[in-house]
This record gives structure tokens, sequence and C-alpha cells, in this order.
């Protein structure tokens, strides 16, 4: 796949998206991509640069804990748990990152509801993840119900990514 014509050189790439590479807060979102478009960026940032996409998966997960952290230090119930949703893709990979990182790092209870599954356990880098999240002691449920009288400070949305072109149906809806 082409890379999207508002990118056409891979060093303005590394200049411009250098924040996504090794994020950092504040990030800067300077464009709006189609999911065409971000799936060509993944695919020159794997095939051209070589960067693997776990490490992907893991620069969007932990900036996405960090940006949650600094949120959180303004929040009026301190107590309130974290809801992450995940999806069984690469998305839900994200997500699953997330919640390992803020495992380690609030005394927040999280949570991660998957009501569409959640990655499968395998070599791919959201299976990895997934693992890796029940691990470190992120609380998992993988079902379309969500436990009575949970009452989220936030909800993390990782249940689908920008490639969708689906309505979205049960329990996500």
């Amino acid at each position: 796949m082409p890379l999207p014509r508002r990118v056409k050189q891979p060093a303005s790439i590394f200049m411009r998206f250098s924040g996504l590479l090794a994020p950092r807060l504040p990030m800067r979102a300077e464009a709006r991509w189609t999911g065409e478009e971000s799936a060509a960026f993944d695919l020159h940032l794997q095939e051209k640069l070589g960067i693997p996409s776990q490490l992907l998966m893991e620069n969007a997960g932990q900036a996405t804990a960090r940006l949650t952290l600094q949120l959180l230090a303004k929040e009026q119930r301190p107590a309130a748990p974290l809801l992450i949703l995940a999806g069984p893709g690469n998305n839900g990979g994200d997500a699953l990152v997330c919640a390992r990182a803020l495992v380690g790092t609030t005394q927040r209870e999280v949570v991660v509801w998957a009501p569409c599954g959640l990655p499968a356990p395998s070599s791919s880098a959201a299976g990895l993840a997934r693992e890796t999240a029940r691990a470190a002691g992120a609380q998992i449920i993988d079902s379309p119900e969500l436990p009575g009288k949970l009452r989220p400070a936030w909800v993390l949305d990782g249940l689908f990514g920008v490639g969708l072109c689906r309505p979205i149906e049960g329990a996500a809806a």
C-alpha cells in the first residue's frame, strides 16, 4: 500500500511524527488520517523503517497511560476505578498495554472490559499485550456483560481501530 499523499518523504515522516515514535507529552496531533492512510503509515514504519508492531503498540499504550495519568490528577473522585474497553485486535492490544502501565502507576483499580473478546493468546503483539496486562494485575473481564456497580472515573476506548468499516453491533453498540 503506498504512503498517503500528505506524507511523501521518509525524512518528513520521521520529523513530523517523531512524537509517535518516541511518545512524550504533550503530543501534537497535526493530521487527521483515514483508516487507509493510517494503515499505510503503520506499514511504512514496520517495513521501511523496521519498527516492530510490538514496539508501536507499546508506544501507543504507554503514551495513552501517561496522558490518562495527567488527566486523572484533576479527577475529583480519586478512588474511582478506570475502565478500559479492549477489542480483539491491535487497538485492543494498545488498550491492554495502557492497562498494564496504569496498574503499575496508579492506586486506582484498573478494569479491562472486552465485550467483543480479547486478542488471541498467541505470538502476536496484541496477544502478548493480553498476557502481560493479566500478569501485571489488570482485572480483565472477557464477557458481553459488564458487572453491575462499576462507577469508573474514566473510560478509555480501545475497542476498534481506524480500520473499522462496518456498523458497531452487539455488546459494543
